[in-house]
């Protein structure tokens, strides 16, 4: 069986931008589908090792095949916002003005994201209009960059 990093590499090497568009996509059309192949086993794997690991109580239960194993690991219970709807979960911090203040953070930890208000571009002209020590101190923990040309690959 050749290795994909063999076929990129021969079609890299010819530095033929159509075929290397081609072999991308063509490539990207595979990952895809056999993943979605990939996918498709796993419920059969999680319940195979849930009844095996019914009977032993592990954690961690192997499946051994010719080509190798897959591993199925039991993390446990865990704690999430129920599901209210699709792709929708409790707002919890409604909870917050119906618990005390005692049990809401016995319960639960509030964190704080913060996120740039503005586009690069925004930030650069508010930063121009700022204090030459206004200025210092935001470049001790900002900084503006060049982002990473995404690649989108046809389907």
């Amino acid at each position: 069986m050749t290795h994909p990093e063999t076929i990129a590499a021969s079609v890299l090497a010819g530095n033929n931008v159509s075929e290397v568009v081609d072999f991308a996509i063509e490539s990207n059309r595979s990952a895809k589908h056999f993943a979605a192949e990939v996918d498709q086993t796993k419920p059969f794997f999680r319940e195979y090792a849930s009844a095996k690991a019914a009977l032993s109580g592990e954690k961690m239960v192997i499946l051994e095949g010719v080509l190798g194993a897959v591993q199925v690991v039991f993390p446990g219970l865990v704690v999430q916002a129920k599901v209210i709807g699709k792709d929708k979960k409790a707002d919890l911090l409604q909870l917050e003005s119906q618990l005390s203040a005692e049990l809401f953070h016995a319960l639960f930890r509030k964190r704080t994201v913060i996120e740039f208000a503005d586009a690069a571009e925004d930030y650069q002209a508010k930063l121009a209009k700022l204090t030459p020590a206004q200025q210092g101190l935001l470049a001790n923990f900002v900084e503006v960059v060049e982002s990473t040309p995404r690649v989108n690959i046809a389907k």
